[in-house]
């Protein structure tokens, strides 16, 4: 398992579910 990869995909993830809530609130 590539934790690392998994960890960063996450993280991409997250910022872009923050990216497009705080787009669609505002």
């Amino acid at each position: 398992m590539s934790k690392p990869v998994v960890l960063s995909s996450f993280k991409t993830g997250y910022q872009a579910l923050k990216k497009s809530k705080s787009l669609t609130s505002s």
